[in-house]
């Protein structure tokens, strides 16, 4: 197991940073993407993207509900710094519901085993100091912190009933392992992306990114049963977002297109689709759903400058 060390999260504190006044900034909107996605002879097809979002404002994050039938995701609406609260839309109608509204930022939402919410609970005077993951009840308010205390927790996926792979944004950026059982929180590699862990499919391990501009960013995996780490494979030059399809397929995007990489071939990222939509020019592949039929991508109004 590579760069190991163990905090006891309720030990942990870390430094309060200077809240800085925030001036409101040009808000370019970015939308969230769902396209249908089909098999047939052992290749992937991805239909025309339908815009989720309709430019009302920055969204991103998103997250399928256990059924597929919603997407939970974080917006922005009034400008690039405003307040971020949490959104679903129903697929099958487009219909979108706000969930919270609270003084507090949420990021990160995705749904417990027992159907409540968990997000990302924070505020801009206190970060760092009071971040983490949290529970909240069916009127969208929070009720129960799910870390024993405070902790920079900004990214999280659920392995099971007992553990959860969480990022934390200290000063180098680590991929944790959070024992519910012992409540200690236990730092495995870094520096990692700010992103979401991802569960690989049919196995008890997740993946992450770890980016490096020198000799490029790398998909790396955690595999829970024995704390270690080893890389699966380079990214899409210079990106960093990843997903699984339910067959154990890694779908990147960038640009204009969405890419493929098949661990049993030895081919590479294989371009399965491309787009000519001149809002789609700027692609990360974001989610796929539980059966494996949609996948949702981000995507901003205009790309971002290089």
């Amino acid at each position: 197991m590579t760069n190991a060390r163990t905090y006891f999260v309720a030990g942990t504190m870390i430094a309060a940073i200077a809240s800085r006044s925030a001036r409101a900034q040009e808000l370019i909107p970015v939308n969230l993407y769902v396209a249908d996605l089909t098999y047939e002879n052992g290749t992937i097809h991805i239909a025309v993207p339908r815009k989720l979002t309709g430019n009302r404002g920055i969204s991103s994050q998103p997250s399928f509900t256990p059924d597929g039938k919603s997407v939970l995701f974080v917006s922005r609406r009034d400008s690039a710094n405003a307040q971020s609260d949490i959104y679903r839309i129903d697929l099958a109608t487009d219909a979108e519901t706000r969930i919270t509204a609270t003084p507090e930022m949420e990021n990160s939402p995705t749904v417990t085993p027992d159907g409540r919410l968990m997000v990302i609970r924070w505020t801009p005077a206190t970060l760092f100091k009071e971040w983490g993951p949290w529970i909240y009840d069916s009127n969208g308010q929070p009720s129960q912190g799910v870390l024993p205390g405070p902790d920079t927790v900004g990214y999280y996926v659920r392995v099971d009933s007992m553990t959860f792979v969480m990022v934390r944004p200290t000063t180098r950026r680590a991929v944790a392992i959070f024992d519910t059982g012992n409540r200690t929180m236990t730092d495995v590699d870094w520096p990692v992306a700010n992103l979401p862990p991802q569960r690989i499919p049919g196995q008890r391990a997740v993946s992450y990114t770890r980016p490096d501009s020198v000799a490029g960013n790398r998909i790396r995996r955690l595999d829970l049963a024995t704390g270690r780490t080893s890389e699966i494979a380079p990214t899409v030059p210079g990106k960093i977002v990843h997903a699984w399809t339910p067959r154990g397929l890694i779908l990147m995007g960038k640009g204009n297109a969405v890419f493929a990489l098949d661990r049993s071939q030895v081919t590479g990222w294989k371009q399965l689709a491309s787009f000519t939509d001149p809002e789609l020019q700027d692609i990360n592949t974001y989610v796929v759903s539980p059966k494996g039929d949609k996948l949702v991508m981000i995507s901003p109004v205009k790309p971002a400058k290089r």
